[in-house]
């Protein structure tokens, strides 16, 4: 089994609404650009695990535009920085 993890790519300053932080375009480009490393290294991706946060959602999305195969995936809050990201060590 391999295991990626994978912050988003650059996102808009902070403002009050951090959850609703978008990707810049910079940002966007960052995560198009790791879909052909994350394919080199494995021959598919069975299951993504992204926060509701919008940066990461857009981060998944830019992904798949740049031409990642995601067999599943799923929104999860356990992985926004108030988050339990503990769920996920076993």
């Amino acid at each position: 089994m391999n295991i990626f993890i994978m912050r988003h790519g650059c996102a808009e300053s902070l403002i009050v609404n951090d959850p609703q932080r978008v990707l810049t375009p910079v940002g966007e480009l960052e995560a198009r650009s790791m879909a052909p490393v994350l394919n080199s290294l494995c021959q598919s991706i069975d299951m993504v695990y992204v926060s509701s946060y919008m940066r990461a959602q857009q981060t998944l999305h830019n992904l798949k535009l740049g031409g990642l195969n995601v067999a599943g995936q799923e929104t999860t809050d356990d992985l926004i920085p108030s988050g339990n990201p503990q769920v996920f060590k076993d």
